[in-house]
């Protein structure tokens, strides 16, 4: 891949789209929403909450008196509904101690400065760190590449900000708008290197552990939903 791009590439930013984009000048400063929600737990908490929500999926498949073929129990559906909202709930609420975090947090980037919510998860302090685009020696963009017969498309993973001073922040497509950012970085003329990667192991075992209990109790639920009240 060429180490530098434009924002016209399609190839990059097809469907890359922000509030704000469409009226980006030279002095603009655009915010971009940082998502909370899957930030990552201490492996035992992120483990418990896995078992839970497996071994509470699976309860209806294998106790022989609320089998699921043949389910009648409205009061026990009433029980399921609110399972993944108050899940996501308490894990809101656990991330936002974890992590001393507020409300909200945005990702600002700039012609002069990226700022970021500094936090455990990048190795600072609560609060902004403010990184001057003239103390950036590179952002190393890490990034997945799809192609078919008919198209090529390329999705940013990861970015690595190096200092001038050599000190290193790792953003992950994980908890940040990272093609968003990577179009903004582009516009503004950041200094931008490029290492195809893909998806790890290690990446994956953890999509697993946070996506699949949650769709087992929601595909649970709306069995019970449909069979109770349908």
């Amino acid at each position: 891949m060429e180490e530098t791009i434009t924002t016209d590439n399609k190839h990059w930013f097809k469907y890359t789209d922000f509030n704000g984009k469409n009226e980006l000048c030279e002095n603009s400063v655009i915010q971009l929403r940082v998502t909370k929600t899957f930030y990552p737990l201490p492996f035992w908490l992120e483990l418990v909450f896995f078992v839970l929500l497996l071994a509470v999926s699976l309860f209806p498949l294998v106790n022989h008196h609320v089998a699921i073929v043949n389910i009648a129990f409205r009061d026990l559906t009433l029980v399921y509904l609110p399972i993944v909202p108050c899940y996501l709930v308490i894990r809101m609420i656990l991330v936002n101690l974890y992590y001393q975090t507020g409300s909200k947090l945005f990702v600002s980037v700039s012609n002069s400065a990226l700022v970021l919510p500094a936090n455990r998860l990048i190795g600072h302090k609560k609060g902004q760190l403010v990184l001057a685009k003239d103390d950036i020696k590179e952002i190393k963009v890490q990034y997945m590449q799809n192609t078919t017969s008919h198209s090529l498309s390329c999705r940013a993973l990861q970015l690595t900000i190096k200092s001038i001073s050599n000190k290193a922040i790792t953003l992950k497509v994980d908890y940040f708008p990272i093609q968003s950012m990577l179009y903004l970085l582009t516009y503004f003329g950041y200094p931008l290197s490029f290492e195809r990667t893909h998806f790890g192991i290690l990446k994956m075992a953890r999509m697993f552990m946070l996506i699949i209990p949650v769709l087992c109790v929601i595909a649970i639920s709306g069995a019970l939903f449909s069979d109770s009240f349908l």
